[in-house]
């Protein structure tokens, strides 16, 4: 099936095939700047979740016990 290519769009990723990567891939990168700059930077500098421990174990946090202070660093804008 032949995939219809269109112009760039706020509200549809560009798509990836075989034959396109290099100009897939800088539209992707602003596609995603575009959406959230925050989305970005996790994306750059890697998602690390925040911990807490459940019965000696450490575990991922879950979101809805997150901090005001916490969710900043959950989305990649500060380090704790």
């Amino acid at each position: 099936m032949e995939i219809i290519r269109e112009g760039p769009s706020a509200s549809h990723p560009p798509v990836l095939d075989s034959k396109n990567y290099s100009y897939w891939k800088p539209r992707m990168i602003i596609f995603i700047k575009t959406v959230d700059e925050r989305a970005w930077r996790v994306l750059v500098a890697g998602y690390k979740p925040l911990m807490t421990t459940v019965d000696g174990v450490s575990v991922p946090k879950p979101e809805f016990d997150w901090t005001d202070d916490e969710e900043p660093h959950q989305l990649g804008m500060l380090e704790l």
